[in-house]
C-alpha cells in the first residue's frame, strides 16, 4: 500500500499509527513485562521516560523521620538507627540511611516491576532497643507465585524469591506490597505497562529503527549527469545519443577514480556542449516528519501524569497546556505508601521490644510514634511561599519547617545562631536605620515627626533622702543607722559610665531618654531608642546599650554627621 504524505497528513498518520499499533506487542505475563520495562529504561529512545521518572523519584525522596514525645527515643530512632541504616553494605553499591531505602522503593515502584518486597536481613540492639539495622528491597521481577493448597494463605498464593522457589517470602523478615493492583491479584502490573507508556515508547522506538535503516540504504547516493540542452532539441540541433552518453559516463567515472587515488594532478574535464553534474538524493522528508512522534510523545507524557488540556483562547485559535496535578498526586502517593512501610516496621519493632527488661524501653512502646516527612519543594509556587511566610509571621508553623522548605538543616542553623549570639555578631550586622520620610518635612515640628504617645502625668520629683525615707524599714526610721542606708541606696542607683546623670528606666521614648543623647540629632536619638528598646527584652541592658550605640553611629555615618567631641575629664 502506497502512502502519500503530501495530500492529507492527518489521514496518513492515522493509517500509519494503526498499522504500528497492530504490530506492537505488549507482554501479558508478569515476568516478561518486567523484562521489557527494564530494556526500555536502559535504552530510552524517546528521551522522555527515564528523565521524567527520575525526576519523579527525586521529588518524592524527601527527608523522613520518626517523632515521639521522648527526646531520648527520637535520638535513638533517627540519629542512631535511620541515619545509619544499612551501614554494613557501605561501599557495596547500596546507599545507606533511610533516604537510600526510600529511593530504592520508589525506583521499584515506578521504574521496575512495581512489586516491592522488603527483606529484613539483620536485627541489632541500639541502646537496648531491638531494631532492624539492615533492610533491602528485592528485585520485583525475580518474585514468583505458586498456588497454595493451604487454607491459611489469605489469597491462595505463596511467593518465593527466584524461579527455583527455594526462599519463601513469609514471616516477619518480609514485608510485601502491591501498590498498583488489587490484593487478590497474583502479580501486579508494572507502572509503565499499566499507564500505556511502554506501548507508545515501542511505536517511537520502531519508527526510529526504520529511520536508521532507511538512512543506511540511501547513503550510497546517485550521481546524475545531464548532457545537452532543451533548446537544441527544439531547434533541431545536434543532440546527444545513447553512445555519447555512455562515453560521458565513462569519462566522469575515470575522473572520480583519479580523484580517489594519490595522483597529484587535478582531474579535469572539458566539453563543448551544455553539461550539468549533480547529486541525486531521495526525498526523506516524509519519513522524518515530527508529527510521526508527537502523538506517542503526548501519550507518554499523559501516562506520567501531565494531562494535555486544550483551551479556546478565541473563536478560531486553540492553545493547550499541561496540567501536572496527576503527576504531583502520584508523587504524594509514593511518599504516603513509603510511610505505610515505616508504619509496619514500627509495629514490628514494638512487638520485638515488648519483653525488654528495661522499664524505660517498655515505656517507649506506650508513646505515640509519628512518621513525618519534609515537603516536596519542587512543586512550591510563589503563592505557596507567600502563604508560608504569612503563617510564619503569625507563629502558626515552626522554625524547623521553615528550614526544611528552604533546604536548610535545622540543627545546623541552631548552632550557627548560638555562635553568632556568643560572638556578638548581631551587633555588627544590626540592620541599617531606615530613614523616616516625614522627619525631613519642614512643615512639621520636631515633636510631631514621631508617632504621638499618651502623655504621662508629671510627678513631683523627690529628693533621694525623701525617696529613701519612704522605703526605709520601720526599725531604721528613727535610728542613726538610717544615714548609712540612704548613702548605700544612692551608690546603687549610680550606673557605670553615667555618673551624676538622671537614671531613666527602659524602655525609653522619644520624649523620655537619657540626657547624654540630647547633643545628637533627633534622627540619631530615634535610632538609638528604637534599637535599645528592641534589644532590651532579649539581650539585657548591657548589650542593649551596645546595640543602641551601634545604631546611632550607623545613622550618623549614613547622614554624614560628625560625632560630637568627647568631654575631657
Amino acid at each position: 500500500m502506497a502512502i502519500n504524505f503530501g495530500r492529507d497528513m492527518n489521514e496518513t498518520l492515522s493509517i500509519l499509527m494503526s498499522l504500528l499499533l497492530n504490530k506492537v506487542h505488549v507482554p501479558t505475563e508478569f515476568h516478561e513485562q518486567a523484562k521489557v520495562v527494564k530494556e526500555m529504561i536502559e535504552s530510552d529512545s524517546s528521551g522522555l521516560i527515564d528523565s521524567l521518572v527520575d525526576f519523579q523519584v527525586d521529588c518524592a525522596t524527601v527527608d523522613t523521620r520518626i517523632d515521639t514525645e521522648s527526646e531520648k527515643l527520637n535520638e535513638i530512632l533517627n540519629d542512631k538507627w535511620l541515619y545509619n541504616l544499612n551501614n554494613e553494605f557501605r561501599s557495596k553499591g547500596v546507599q545507606t540511611g533511610i533516604e537510600g531505602l526510600m529511593k530504592e522503593y520508589l525506583k521499584e515502584r515506578w521504574k521496575g516491576a512495581s512489586f516491592p518486597v522488603l527483606k529484613i536481613t539483620k536485627w541489632k540492639e541500639v541502646d537496648g532497643l531491638k531494631l532492624p539495622v539492615s533492610m533491602i528491597f528485592a528485585k520485583g521481577g525475580s518474585i514468583y507465585a505458586m498456588d497454595s493448597k493451604d487454607n491459611k494463605d489469605l489469597f491462595g498464593y505463596k511467593y518465593f524469591l527466584g524461579s527455583k522457589m527455594k526462599e519463601e517470602i513469609d514471616g516477619e523478615a518480609y514485608l510485601m506490597y502491591k501498590p498498583f493492583t488489587r490484593w487478590f491479584d497474583e502479580y501486579p502490573t508494572p507502572f509503565l505497562i499499566r499507564r500505556g507508556i511502554y506501548k507508545n515508547w515501542k511505536i517511537i522506538d520502531t519508527l526510529k529503527d526504520k529511520q536508521i535503516e532507511l538512512v543506511k540504504q540511501v547513503i550510497p547516493y546517485l550521481l546524475l549527469i545531464k548532457k545537452g540542452s532543451e533548446n537544441l532539441e527544439i531547434t533541431g540541433g545536434k543532440t546527444i545519443g545513447t553512445l555519447e552518453l555512455k562515453e560521458v559516463k565513462a569519462k566522469v567515472q575515470e575522473l572520480i577514480d583519479k580523484l580517489n587515488t594519490a595522483n597529484k594532478e587535478t582531474p579535469m574535464r572539458a566539453t563543448n556542449w551544455d553539461e550539468k553534474i549533480e547529486h541525486l538524493v531521495p526525498d526523506l522528508k516524509a519519513m522524518f516528519q515530527g508529527e510521526l512522534f508527537s502523538t506517542s510523545e503526548r501519550n507518554i507524557i499523559a501516562g506520567l501524569g501531565f494531562i494535555d488540556i486544550v483551551e479556546a483562547t478565541t473563536s478560531s485559535r486553540r492553545e493547550s497546556i499541561l496540567n501536572p496535578k496527576p503527576f504531583i498526586k502520584e508523587v504524594d502517593a509514593g511518599i504516603k505508601d513509603f510511610k505505610l512501610i515505616l508504619k509496619d516496621l514500627i509495629s514490628l519493632i514494638k512487638e520485638k521490644n515488648e519483653d525488654v527488661g528495661d522499664v524505660n524501653h517498655r515505656k517507649y512502646n506506650a508513646l505515640k510514634w509519628v512518621i513525618v516527612s519534609s515537603p516536596v519543594t519542587e512543586f512550591m509556587t510563589d503563592d505557596f511561599l507567600t502563604l508560608i511566610r504569612s503563617l510564619s509571621d503569625r507563629g502558626r508553623i515552626s522554625n524547623e519547617l521553615e528550614h526544611e522548605i528552604i533546604g536548610a538543616v535545622h540543627e545546623v542553623e541552631i548552632r550557627r545562631r548560638e555562635r553568632e549570639e556568643e560572638n556578638e555578631e548581631e551587633i555588627t550586622f544590626y540592620p541599617k536605620v531606615i530613614t523616616n520620610l516625614e522627619q525631613h518635612d519642614p512643615n512639621l515640628k520636631e515633636e510631631l515627626r514621631v508617632p504621638p504617645t499618651k502623655p504621662k502625668r508629671k510627678k513631683k520629683k523627690k529628693t533621694p533622702e525623701e525617696e529613701t525615707k519612704d522605703n526605709l524599714p520601720e526599725d531604721k526610721k528613727e535610728k542613726p543607722e538610717k544615714q548609712d542606708f540612704v548613702q548605700a541606696d544612692k551608690d546603687k542607683k549610680i550606673k557605670k559610665g553615667v555618673k551624676n546623670k538622671e537614671i531613666v528606666e527602659a524602655p525609653y521614648t522619644l520624649r523620655d531618654y537619657p540626657d547624654y543623647l540630647k547633643k545628637y540629632p533627633a534622627g540619631a536619638r530615634r535610632a538609638w531608642i528604637h534599637a535599645f528598646n528592641s534589644a532590651y527584652p532579649k539581650v539585657g541592658e548591657a548589650r542593649a546599650f551596645k546595640i543602641g550605640w551601634t545604631a546611632l553611629k550607623q545613622w550618623m555615618r549614613a547622614h554624614k554627621r560628625k560625632m560630637p567631641p568627647k568631654k575631657k575629664n
